[in-house]
């Protein structure tokens, strides 16, 4: 929300589900636009700036206050909308968005939630009548929309996501506004069957700590875990990259942790070579096991809130990549790329 001089902006590490006021840390407009034309292109050094500016310091901003201002109406809503996201992980994503939902949404390919993205954000704001576009598209991470009244702001929001949903489940008979059900249950050491408990042992040996395991079962998860391209289209990396620190970017098809593990060595050797600053390579167990076998997802995580989110982000997953594939092709962001987030200072900070 803004005023003349101020912004409220999400604090980082808030659930919007029980947000109140100290969730929000507030901003001085001016200083976000001497930030936007300032020199620096480090996003850590940005996140710093905001949390000086900010009326209260222990409210770490969100990396996006830049976007917020800098986008018109006074009330600004950003969201990784299922719909949007599968419209944007195909191969032509910005036609299919603009052909559905019309050409007064402004599509952008995927950049860092940061500078870069307010920047990039600002040019094309040079070429349109900013009056006349009523949204923007971001490729592989969601939507903004905005509007003076916060009801209106909601329901331009809603009207985008609501369309976009109906069309992927005219096209594909995928409804992604459905809930996502499944039998979830909490596996211990010993109790899940020959096959779960080897794969829980292998996890336990790979693990820097002890792991949460959880189930689920559906007939969304059979009918995914059956597909003959799962060992290939599983690879292509996160519907957005916002879930990368909470799924990795790959989940383990079958039950070779040992392989999974070297695999992920290698990757973060492969892209944290090319860094300035130490990388220190995070748990590389998976966080997502899918083995038709045990015709169930397996999450994983150091404790069960993480190995939750973990499990959530991927039955939401399964539905993204399944409509995308009918749609075209489902495409994301590059191994490297998704490299850069989860490894990206700022994202990591949310797994504190």
């Amino acid at each position: 929300m803004k005023s003349e001089d101020l912004l409220w902006v999400k604090a980082s590490g808030h659930d919007l589900a029980t947000i109140d006021a100290d969730g929000f840390a507030v901003l001085r407009r001016s200083a976000l636009r001497g930030l936007l034309a300032g020199p620096s292109t480090d996003d850590v050094a940005l996140l710093r700036a905001l949390a000086e500016e900010s009326s209260a310091p222990q409210r770490v901003p969100s990396i996006g206050s830049l976007v917020h201002d800098l986008l018109p109406g006074r009330f600004v809503l950003h969201s990784h909308a299922d719909a949007l996201v599968t419209l944007t992980d195909t191969v032509h994503g910005s036609e299919l968005v603009n052909d559905r939902l019309g050409y007064d949404l402004l599509v952008l390919p995927f950049y860092v939630p940061g500078l870069a993205l307010a920047r990039q954000l600002a040019e094309e704001f040079t070429r349109y009548e900013v009056s006349r576009v009523r949204g923007v598209v971001l490729a592989q991470h969601g939507l903004f929309t905005w509007a003076d009244d916060p009801d209106e702001a909601l329901a331009g929001h809603h009207e985008v996501v609501d369309k976009a949903a109906a069309g992927v489940w005219t096209e594909t008979g995928v409804d992604l506004m459905a809930p996502v059900t499944a039998q979830v249950r909490t596996v211990d050491p010993g109790s899940g069957g020959p096959q779960l408990n080897r794969l829980i042992s292998r996890l336990r040996e790979s693990a820097q700590v002890d792991p949460v395991v959880l189930t689920a079962r559906s007939e969304e998860v059979s009918q995914f875990l059956a597909r003959d391209d799962l060992a290939e289209i599983s690879q292509r990396g996160p519907v957005t990259v916002d879930h990368v620190i909470r799924t990795k970017r790959t989940p383990l098809v079958g039950d070779d942790v040992a392989g999974y593990v070297a695999a992920y060595r290698q990757y973060v050797e492969r892209y944290a070579a090319g860094r300035s600053d130490a990388v220190v390579m995070m748990d590389p167990v998976p966080r997502i096991v899918l083995d038709p076998s045990l015709d169930a997802v397996v999450a994983t995580g150091p404790n069960r809130a993480a190995a939750q989110i973990a499990l959530d982000v991927y039955l939401h997953t399964i539905r993204v990549i399944t409509a995308a594939e009918q749609l075209g092709g489902y495409r994301t962001v590059t191994e490297e790329q998704a490299f850069g987030i989860e490894y990206w200072e700022l994202e990591q900070a949310k797994l504190r």
